[in-house]
């Protein structure tokens, strides 16, 4: 009985040892495996930082459009559009103003969505010129959706009326826009469109609506330098005497080296309140930044 009992007490001595054993084995190999994984992996950084990307850009254009807008002595509009633009990241920021030299009876009150008149006057070829009125825009595009192949973004925009006061260089009072688009790209072609509304100041002489407008298009890229593309465009009448927006466009883009980009366009206008043709070239040229910020607060 006694010997029984000093047995049964070895075995489990013996049992128990061997678990210690074999428990101490596991722990030892999986340290050397985690150990393992742990070199495997690259450095993290201590602080988590972000990637920010700027922009600089300015440009300057020049465009002409004539029209008759429903008399019989035509109006010839020639302007050298100044413009600086900064972007970081999804936010982007500009300012625009043209100098003008406007030939003819048409009052202009728009010019950066090309020439637009509310008023003809029966004073033949009376000649002004100065700058236009300033334009501020804001802009942010918002996130990625359908695997990076659309974008679509928001903005607003504000003018103010700075215009020579000549004569007729611009309605002469505050306008706002709140706007939206996008674009979808397939392959080498990309649609794009967007559509606001705009509220417009009245002045002393004349109501003005507040008006949609709309634009439709789409391009083609042809390579990494150049593309070609056409666009609609479409606004309500700003008065109760004027007629609504109505142009088609075509264009080509050429991209430069060292951040320099060429755009060259021509037009057509299907209303009284729109130029009979108008043509342009704009000349940009772009800095970029990229650096690194801390995340952390």
């Amino acid at each position: 009985m006694i010997i029984r009992y000093i047995n049964m007490a070895f075995l489990f001595r013996t049992t128990l040892l061997v678990l210690l054993f074999v428990n101490a084995a596991v722990t030892f190999a999986q340290g050397v495996t985690v150990n393992q994984e742990v070199s495997k992996k690259p450095p993290q950084r201590i602080h988590s930082s972000e990637l920010l990307r700027e922009k600089f850009s300015m440009s300057i254009g020049s465009y002409f459009s004539h029209g008759e807008y429903n008399t019989d002595a035509a109006t010839d509009i020639f302007s050298v559009p100044l413009r600086i633009g900064y972007s970081q990241n999804n936010w982007k920021i500009s300012a625009q103003m043209p100098y003008l030299h406007i030939s003819g009876p048409a009052s202009v009150i728009a010019i950066s969505d090309g020439a637009e008149v509310v008023d003809t006057r029966a004073e033949g070829k009376r000649q002004r010129w100065g700058n236009g009125d300033l334009r501020l825009n804001a802009q942010n595009q918002l996130p990625l959706f359908f695997e990076s192949k659309a974008r679509m973004h928001i903005g607003a925009s504000v003018k103010l009326p700075v215009a020579s006061d000549k004569g007729d260089l611009g309605s002469g009072e505050f306008d706002y826009s709140l706007y939206s688009g996008g674009y979808f790209r397939s392959g080498r072609w990309v649609s794009n469109g967007r559509i606001g509304y705009q509220l417009m100041g009245d002045s002393d002489e004349v109501q003005y609506n507040n008006r949609w407008y709309a634009s439709l298009g789409g391009y083609y890229l042809v390579n990494r330098a150049y593309s070609a593309g056409l666009s609609t465009y479409y606004k309500q009448a700003a008065t109760q005497s004027s007629e609504l927006i109505r142009t088609v466009s075509t264009y080509i883009n050429w991209r430069l080296p060292k951040g320099w980009r060429c755009n060259f366009s021509i037009g057509t206008g299907f209303s009284e309140s729109s130029a009979d043709i108008f043509s342009g070239i704009q000349v940009t040229k772009t800095f970029v930044r990229k650096r690194r910020i801390s995340s952390n607060n």
